[in-house]
């Protein structure tokens, strides 16, 4: 098998907008004791690449069932005012709240995507 090298910071599109990073998840914070399916990053444009835990444990490509912990660093893609946003986010009901925001932003910039995507292939 051969690998490439690639520049990622050009594949991902990764510039003011979009960007990886890692987030350390502490109790209280509205990741924490969740599991992936039930957090649904996805609809937010959020993905999760990666989790390191516990020192020499990394869970590459986590599954829907993948648990979050505290103590859990995320290795996270999406906007990177929505990551931000995600770090800040309590486990209460704003934060719940946030989520539901985050959900609705997204909705509204699939449609604006798709609504350029028609207007150009005209």
């Amino acid at each position: 098998m051969r690998l490439d090298v690639r520049d990622y910071a050009s594949l991902l599109h990764l510039s003011d907008e979009y960007s990886v990073t890692e987030l350390e998840v502490q109790s209280g914070d509205w990741l924490a004791d969740k599991c992936l399916r039930e957090l649904n990053l996805k609809q937010e444009g959020i993905t999760v690449l990666g989790i390191h835990r516990d020192r020499n444990h990394y869970v590459g490509a986590p599954k829907g069932d993948t648990q979050i912990r505290p103590g859990d660093t995320l290795l996270l893609y999406g906007r990177l005012s929505l990551l931000d946003e995600l770090d800040r986010r309590s486990a209460d009901w704003g934060g719940e709240q946030a989520h539901h925001q985050a959900v609705a932003d997204r909705q509204h910039i699939l449609s604006q995507q798709d609504r350029e995507e028609a207007y150009s292939d005209r």
